[in-house]
């Protein structure tokens, strides 16, 4: 009797063994089919990043007056914003555009193996919702020279201003040239996340002396949301008659954030940057987004605007 029981104990001791050994054989191919999904999924996402890099990579030091007029006509007929859908159309388009010469194929045919494939490329202004970073040592500039209106509309420009990270000061320079000689006058400003105003002690704290410039207040509204959104109104006819020939806005510290509103009565100038979003599809769908700067925000280095001051500063 003893015997039967110990042969029934050791069978059922070997099917727990069998029945673990079965669970952690189908949690090991579970983990492996997994882990096998992620690595495909990692390499799908690089490819699509990859392609969407190559995209984008031809509208670097694109003809702003070539990207304008292609946008000027998608408007004109009801086709705004600018869609392609295809690395055929893209390559049609970079060809009619002399960015690529005849005969030359920027693009695998085949950059992805998989049947879920797609690339999409979109060109637009910027809406009034959003909002491009101009950092330190780079400049926000308008570009009056040669600027002309129409009989009707709008002459002033508004640009909307945020700070990035709470604080942001900023420095303001006119360019002016009469004919006979350039000059420049600078104004400073810093602004916040609250309506509470900056003070010459929070520039000081900040970035140092204000070297003896003159102070400005700006003003703001607050959004539906409560942020608080900063602007500047510039009278570009009045701007032009007084031979401004371009207006700078240079990040002291902080990080600015801009949104413009085009004029309606300039002729000759957009002030609207220009958005290029690419996005790609290898059963994983990458996108990424560049601005390019419109006609009028085209400005001269910021090389000729910084100095080293008695403070130490590096600053315009």
């Amino acid at each position: 009797m003893s015997k039967k029981l110990f042969k029934a104990q050791a069978l059922a001791i070997v099917m727990l063994i069998l029945v673990i050994a079965s669970i952690m054989g189908v949690a090991l191919f579970s983990r492996m089919a997994k882990d096998k999904d992620i690595a495909v999924n990692e390499q799908d996402s690089a490819i699509a990043l990859a392609q969407v890099d190559a995209m984008l990579d031809y509208f670097i030091g694109a003809d702003i007056g070539q990207v304008e007029g292609v946008l000027t006509s998608a408007i004109d007929n009801n086709e705004y914003p600018y869609e392609i859908s295809s690395l055929v159309d893209l390559v049609t388009f970079l060809r009619d555009h002399d960015v690529i010469d005849e005969g030359v194929e920027p693009f695998s045919d085949v950059w992805c193996v998989s049947d879920d494939s797609a690339v999409k490329l979109t060109i637009s202004f910027t809406d009034t919702t959003e909002y491009v970073e101009v950092q330190p040592g780079s400049v926000l500039a308008f570009n009056l020279d040669g600027i002309t209106f129409g009989e009707t509309g709008s002459r002033t420009l508004r640009v909307n201003l945020k700070s990035v990270a709470g604080y942001s000061a900023f420095l303001l320079k006119r360019i002016k040239d009469d004919g006979s000689e350039v000059t420049e006058k600078k104004e400073n400003y810093c602004i916040t996340d609250s309506i509470n105003a900056c003070s010459e002690s929070d520039y000081n704290e900040n970035i140092g002396d204000a070297n003896g410039d003159t102070w400005s207040s700006i003003d703001y509204f607050t959004d539906t949301d409560g942020s608080i959104t900063y602007y500047k109104d510039f009278d570009l006819d009045a701007e032009s008659l007084n031979n401004i020939v371009e207006i700078r806005i240079l990040p002291i510290s902080g990080i600015l954030a801009f949104n413009n509103v085009q004029p309606e009565g300039v002729e000759n100038r957009n002030f609207l940057p220009i958005k290029i979003a690419a996005e790609a599809t290898c059963n994983v769908t990458r996108g990424e987004e560049m601005y390019l700067p419109g006609s009028g925000l085209l400005g001269y280095s910021t090389l000729f605007d910084y100095g080293i001051y008695d403070n130490g500063f590096f600053q315009p």
